[in-house]
């Protein structure tokens, strides 16, 4: 009894993220395309000198770092790792 009242904060963080985790696996096929992905998808594209997927993009106001970031990971770990 002593171990677990000298050690409960530990143990209580433990087993939050043990949770947090078992449910976000249990989830993990609700998750699916944003309404957003095709904006911020294009607007990287368009900032790595790519070809667009979208014919109609407008750009618009938007930091290209979260632009980017995005598609760079879809390239490299969609594209090239495939």
């Amino acid at each position: 009894m002593k171990y677990f009242k000298r050690h409960f904060t530990t143990i209580l963080g433990f087993l939050i993220i043990i949770i947090f985790l078992s449910v976000n696996i249990a989830t993990i096929n609700d998750y699916g395309v944003t309404w957003d992905f095709t904006y911020h998808f294009n607007a990287g594209l368009w900032h790595l000198k790519r070809p667009l997927t979208d014919s109609n993009f407008i750009m618009g106001p938007s930091p290209p770092l979260s632009d980017v970031l995005p598609t760079l990971s879809y390239i490299l770990f969609f594209e090239k790792l495939k």
